[in-house]
């Protein structure tokens, strides 16, 4: 019987047969099956994450605004209006509560473009303005953070043809997945949100007696900006910014810790990067809650004034209750920060939420 020896140093190699490979591969499939999950899951937790600590920066201006003006912020006139410089803070400042807080968080955005300059200069070095965009109002659960189209596919202003009136529209403008809590109920009734009152276009433009030419004396920027406010709108009131108006501290009588001040806003995930898609008069039917830019006065992109949902996509696209709800995209829960600076994951089967938007009601609230 003959033996076959392997010599010293030699060796014989033996491949994959192609049953193993496919066990391999097989195996591979199955790992991957089991952690691409558990990597979502860890994704989104550090994108929560980073929400809540955009949520935790704005509130910390807000309360920054309060200290300052003995007030939260106010939110301003429209969407028909841009923030302006040269007015400061208070009733007469047309800008949204982001575009006055905004001051006191510190950020790169020049909160100052514009200021003294004639009415041409201004409104094109407040669209400027317009268009930029600050990654803080944005949940990276959501979308990127860059500015986006104001303009439908035909050329019509997203905001359903509105042009802003103190201002040039810019090709694309910044929005924000955060809202102010502007209370209960409808928020804009009353003319609460309109523009009736506001200073005449002629004195902006620096005329003085509604002169269209281009003679008299100029009169910008000493124009009406001082509007009353509505006596059925006040009385209603019961948030924490509202239409040129803010609260004092003293009036949430619920306590700083039970009151919502800032939190996720619901959206539909259809368009969270196609904010104007559609054709005709109104390009963003079914998402006038995110049409305009954050800088805009009183609107529901920038303000909520009822309850808490996840994102979803409406079956109806003319949505007109979801817009001016609270929520968010993640599973269980939004982030909402109360008006102590806190941040909590409020889930969204919470009963009665509005109760923790209306600043004086002191029912308890079950989560």
């Amino acid at each position: 019987m003959h033996r076959q020896f392997v010599q010293p140093g030699s060796s014989r190699r033996r491949g994959f047969t192609f049953v193993e490979l496919l066990i391999v591969i097989a195996v591979i499939g199955m790992l991957g099956c089991l952690f691409l999950p558990a990597i979502h899951v860890a994704r989104e937790a550090a994108r929560r994450s980073q929400c809540k600590h955009h949520l935790r920066r704005i509130a910390f201006g807000c309360l920054k605004h309060e200290n300052a003006h003995q007030t939260f912020p106010y939110g301003g006139w429209s969407f028909g209006w841009m923030g302006d410089p040269d007015q400061g803070i208070g009733p007469q400042q047309p800008g949204s509560w982001i575009y006055t807080t905004g001051r006191f968080m510190g950020l790169r955005a020049d909160f100052e473009i514009g200021t003294g300059l004639p009415w041409d200069e201004k409104r094109a070095a407040l669209a400027e303005q317009m268009a930029t965009f600050v990654p803080v109002f944005y949940c990276p659960s959501r979308r990127p953070a860059k500015a986006y189209p104001a303009f439908g596919p035909t050329g019509i202003s997203c905001e359903n043809g509105v042009l802003p009136k103190n201002s040039l529209l810019p090709p694309k403008v910044a929005k924000s997945d955060y809202a102010i809590n502007g209370g209960t109920g409808d928020g804009w009734e009353s003319g609460a949100g309109g523009t009736g009152g506001a200073p005449e276009v002629w004195c902006l433009k620096g005329y003085t007696n509604g002169i269209t030419g281009t003679t008299g004396a100029p009169a910008y920027p000493d124009c009406n900006w001082h509007i009353g406010f509505p006596d059925k709108y006040w009385q209603r009131f019961n948030g924490v910014c509202g239409w040129r108006i803010g609260a004092r501290i003293n009036q949430i009588s619920d306590g700083v810790s039970k009151t919502v001040l800032v939190g996720e806003k619901l959206m539909q995930p259809y368009y969270y990067e196609h904010s104007c898609p559609g054709t005709g008069a109104q390009p963003s039917k079914g998402n006038a809650g995110d049409n305009g830019s954050m800088y805009m006065g009183w609107d529901i992109d920038v303000a909520r004034t009822g309850g808490l949902a996840r994102d979803h996509n409406a079956e109806n696209p003319v949505w007109g209750i979801g817009d001016r709800l609270f929520g968010g995209p993640h599973p269980h829960a939004a982030n909402i920060a109360f008006c102590d600076g806190s941040v909590r994951s409020i889930r969204y089967g919470v009963k009665n939420f509005e109760r923790l938007v209306t600043r004086n009601d002191s029912d308890s609230v079950s989560n």
